[in-house]
C-alpha cells in the first residue's frame, strides 16, 4: 500500500498464505532499497515462524506426557482450550488441588472484581489489579472462541451484551470459562456442550 502497489483480490485475507508470502517474494517494488527492507521483514517473518512452529511442537510432546496427558485431554474438551492453552494453564496452576475452592482460583488468575464496602454499601469495581497476566489475558481470548462454540456460553454472552459492553461481556465469560476449567480438573469429568452452570 505504502509504494501505491494493490493485493490480488485472492490473496486478500487477512491470513499470510504460502501464495500470498510467495506473492510478496516476487512483486516488483519501485526501488532496491524498498525490495531490500521488504526481504529483511520477510526474513524476520520467515524465522518468527519457525520459532513459533518448533515452540508449538515442544508444547504439544509435553502435553503428551504422563504429567499432563490426562488433564490435558480433559481440558481441551471444552470449547475455546486448545493445546497452548491447556498445557499453559497445566504448567501454571500446577495442581488443582491447591485452590480449595473456585473462588481461590479465580482470585489467582485476577478475575476477582475490587470491593468497596462501607456499612450498608458494598459496591464490586473493576477487576483487581493483582492477577496473573498471561493466564487471564489467554483466557479472555479463549472465551471468544467459547462463545462461539458452546451454545450454553453463547446464550449467555447474548444477554451480556444487552446490558453490558461487548468488552466486559467477554471478561464475564472468561470467568464463567475458568468456572468450567476449575469443574473438569475437580471432578475429572469431560465437559459436557452446552451444559449451562
Amino acid at each position: 500500500m505504502f509504494c501505491g502497489i494493490r493485493i490480488p483480490e485472492e490473496l486478500d485475507n487477512p491470513y499470510w498464505s504460502k501464495a500470498f508470502l510467495k506473492w510478496v517474494a516476487e512483486v516488483g517494488m519501485p526501488s532496491a532499497s524498498v525490495r531490500m527492507t521488504l526481504d529483511l521483514l520477510l526474513e524476520q517473518y520467515h524465522m518468527v515462524y519457525r520459532h513459533f512452529l518448533k515452540t508449538s511442537i515442544e508444547v504439544r510432546k509435553l502435553l503428551r506426557t504422563a504429567r499432563y496427558k490426562s488433564n490435558g485431554k480433559l481440558l481441551q474438551t471444552i470449547p475455546g482450550i486448545g493445546p497452548l492453552t491447556a498445557v499453559q494453564l497445566l504448567t501454571e496452576l500446577e495442581d488443582i488441588d491447591r485452590f480449595p475452592s473456585f473462588k481461590k482460583l479465580n482470585s489467582f488468575v485476577g478475575f476477582q472484581p475490587t470491593s468497596h464496602s462501607s456499612g450498608d454499601y458494598d459496591r464490586k469495581g473493576h477487576l483487581t489489579y493483582r492477577k496473573h497476566k498471561a493466564l487471564r489475558s489467554a483466557l479472555v481470548e479463549c472465551a471468544w472462541q467459547s462463545v462461539q462454540n458452546d451454545p450454553a456460553m453463547m446464550l449467555k454472552y447474548d444477554g451480556l451484551i444487552k446490558r453490558m459492553t461487548k468488552k466486559r461481556a467477554i471478561v464475564v465469560m472468561a470467568r464463567k470459562l475458568l468456572s468450567r476449567i476449575h469443574h473438569v480438573l475437580k471432578t475429572g469429568e469431560p465437559y459436557q456442550l452446552g451444559k449451562v452452570a
